[in-house]
């Protein structure tokens, strides 16, 4: 018996059947390839809306940081007025006695100058 070679080579018939699923192997892999790459994807989407979530969070605590220390602040403002007020009302009343102590004094030193001898 003799061996045909060509008997193992694929024939046109054979080529075309073939062909086709081929094509939908090379299709199916890469879908299975994007697929993966988009699973990669929304791992790292996943992984920044966290980050994201995180610094928003820190951002929140500042500002509920600042909006005490600016409540503070209104408050010692609001504290600190009235006694400004307070302390220019004496600082007036100082001045109105010294002003007055001064007259007082000339009209003591012009009395006492009728006694100079």
């Amino acid at each position: 018996m003799v061996c045909d070679p060509s008997h193992y080579l694929p024939n046109m018939e054979t080529n075309q059947a073939i062909r086709p699923v081929i094509e939908r192997l090379r299709t199916k892999r890469q879908g299975v390839s994007d697929a993966e790459i988009a699973q990669s994807s929304i791992v790292l989407i996943q992984q920044s809306f966290g980050e994201v979530a995180n610094v928003i969070d820190e951002i929140s605590g500042s500002l509920a940081e600042q909006t005490t220390a600016a409540t503070g602040l209104a408050q010692s403002t609001e504290r600190v007025s009235p006694m400004s007020e307070e302390n220019s009302t004496a600082a007036q009343s100082l001045l109105r006695l010294a002003n007055d102590l001064e007259e007082k004094a000339r009209e003591v030193k012009l009395a006492v100058e009728v006694f100079s001898v």
